[in-house]
């Protein structure tokens, strides 16, 4: 199981680069509307994911990604910007806004389609958690 996997599956939202369900398996059924969003909290930095929670993520792979200063750095990144988005708070690199089908208008990461048929906080809006209005 790649990283990226088992980041996607910890935190139940597909990550860039994670093989994630196909598209026979995935589902809009029982899709909720969107609650209004939380005011921003503090932003989280990469250097927020402890070891600790690291280990916890990852598993079995732990041992192999923390002998890999490049894995481990990418494991803290990814980690910590899935739960940024999981809070309502968008990360650094989202600096590209686009329209999606079923959040409307949101912020992503520079190169995203424009505009879209699903986006990073579609998973929020299904489980009623914040999404940030993009002003």
């Amino acid at each position: 199981m790649s990283l990226f996997d088992v980041v996607a599956e910890r935190f139940e939202r597909p990550v860039r680069g994670s093989k994630g369900p196909k598209r026979s398996e995935s589902t809009f059924k029982g899709l909720k509307e969107p609650r209004e969003p939380r005011p921003m909290a503090s932003k989280l930095r990469a250097t927020d994911s402890s070891d600790k929670e690291l280990r916890e993520v990852l598993g079995d792979d732990w041992d192999e990604v923390s002998n890999d200063p490049a894995q481990l750095e990418a494991a803290r990144f990814l980690v910590t910007e899935a739960k940024q988005v999981s809070n309502g708070v968008i990360p650094d690199r989202y600096t590209q806004k686009t329209e999606c089908k079923f959040c409307g208008p949101v912020f992503v990461y520079e190169g995203y389609p424009q505009p879209a048929n699903n986006c990073p906080w579609c998973f929020n809006r299904i489980k009623g958690l914040p999404i940030p209005e993009v002003k």
